[in-house]
């Protein structure tokens, strides 16, 4: 009977490691499927490793002498019978369905398609969607979850999924009927910032619950927005047709 492809994957993971899912060092993992948006799909093998020969740097000759080229030998082993194989420092395993997710951008537009859930670790957009409201209790209202200036460094707000997906839960676009788009950049004007705008949302609405979206990513600019939803039991302005019941209060 012939092999599978991943069956082939994990015969040579085991030789070259010990391990048929790898050695946590040379090869952290073997998944079956990609979670990523744009790359493979749900049958590809995918095998995260370090794929650099070991070498050592003489500093008399100011040349290198290479100790063990079995990375590479086995990066093109893995590619012979169909494998995927991708850089251990920019990919990782959706701890719920165990497919790959980028970890580290490709492009200055990319976002990630994940979250890091406590006490879980990595979780991949499909199953934080799947979770619905689950996925995102708690998040709002923590300087964690805002977006920071670009010339600080982006800490994403929400980036796995569409508007759309947090607004079934009653969050509305900050400010209704009058909805903004807010910009941090390098260029004249670009100055928004998210802590003044979450201040102004709980200081009309202080049971409102926050989210920040990222939605776009560039080399000089990013450009964001803030999503709300207040309990109509505790708030009783005119935005109580969009909010919904069973929202905890944020103390400020």
């Amino acid at each position: 009977m012939s092999l599978t492809t991943l069956e082939k994957v994990q015969r040579l993971v085991k030789f070259a490691t010990g391990e048929e899912y790898g050695d946590y060092e040379m090869v952290t993992g073997v998944s079956v499927g990609y979670a990523e948006p744009g790359y493979g799909n749900d049958e590809s093998v995918v095998v995260l490793g370090n794929w650099n020969d070991k070498t050592e740097y003489n500093r008399e000759t100011g040349t290198f002498t290479t100790l063990s080229d079995l990375p590479s030998r086995l990066a093109r082993s893995l590619e012979r019978v169909g494998a995927e194989i991708e850089w251990l420092d920019e990919w990782t395993e959706c701890q719920s369905c165990w497919r790959v997710v980028r970890t580290q951008g490709d492009s200055y537009h990319w976002k990630p398609s994940y979250e890091c859930v406590e006490d879980a670790g990595p979780i991949c957009a499909d199953c934080l969607i799947k979770d619905g409201e689950d996925a995102i209790t708690g998040y709002g209202n923590d300087e964690n979850s805002h977006i920071s200036s670009a010339d600080n460094g982006l800490r994403p707000g929400i980036t796995w999924c569409e508007p759309s997906h947090i607004e079934q839960f009653g969050f509305v676009k900050w400010e209704p009927g009058n909805e903004h788009t807010y910009e941090s950049g390098w260029h004249p004007g670009q100055t928004d910032e998210p802590q003044p705008i979450l201040d102004e949302i709980l200081r009309q609405h202080p049971t409102a619950e926050v989210l920040f979206f990222l939605d776009e990513s560039s080399q000089f600019y990013i450009r964001f927005s803030a999503y709300f939803r207040v309990c109509s039991c505790g708030d009783s302005d005119v935005y109580d047709g969009y909010a919904t019941c069973g929202i905890e209060s944020h103390d400020n």
